[in-house]
């Protein structure tokens, strides 16, 4: 992994990129800890159009139209449930097709599989309708990119991907499972108050 060559040339338009970029990775721990799905997908949407921008500045058009592409599903996702976006698995389905169809036109090697199936991956996690299962996914997701990243030598995005695991992981752990295990907990003692009664 060489980034000997991350800061020669450093323009202020490159460093605005940078300082761009910044704002999403903080962004990006912000968006798993939403317990709302449309809160959730609000964040990402804003996420998108934040990365999109980064790569419009660096002159990245690759990495711009796949945000704009992530942007498209973004806007479809969060009105789910209207007249326009079906439920079913139209939509997924047909983002999936779009993100394949884009990656063999700028097909380049082997390692694009990678970011592939890890999009693919991510479109079925917004798509759900629990924010749990879009956490769950992101970790895989993200071990995926962050592989991606060490090949291609992008710090700022390997960065990106550790901090969106730390958010899945936290938001797994506070907003998903001590929730469950204070329920079950609860449903524990109500029991044992049930069968005291009884005796």
């Amino acid at each position: 992994m060489d980034f000997s060559n991350l800061y020669r040339n450093m323009t202020p338009l490159k460093l605005t990129a940078q300082a761009v970029g910044l704002l999403g990775i903080i962004l990006t721990f912000v968006l798993y800890q939403q317990k709302e799905r449309k809160k959730l997908l609000g964040c990402k949407l804003c996420l998108d159009t934040i990365w999109g921008t980064h790569y419009l500045l660096l002159g990245a058009w690759s990495g711009l139209i796949s945000n704009l592409i992530a942007l498209s599903r973004d806007t479809v996702f969060i009105n789910r449930g209207k007249k326009w976006v079906k439920e079913g698995p139209f939509w997924p389905i047909f983002f999936i097709g779009v993100t394949w169809a884009y990656a063999i036109l700028s097909w380049k090697n082997i390692w694009n599989l990678l970011p592939l199936i890890g999009v693919s991956m991510a479109i079925t996690g917004f798509w759900a309708q629990k924010p749990t299962l879009t956490r769950s996914l992101t970790v895989p997701v993200a071990i995926l990119f962050i592989i991606y990243d060490i090949y291609v030598g992008s710090p700022i995005g390997l960065i990106n991907e550790i901090i969106g695991i730390a958010s899945a992981v936290s938001g797994l752990i506070r907003l998903d499972i001590l929730p469950a295990l204070k329920e079950k907990k609860q449903i524990q003692k109500e029991r044992e108050a049930v069968s005291q009664t009884h005796c």
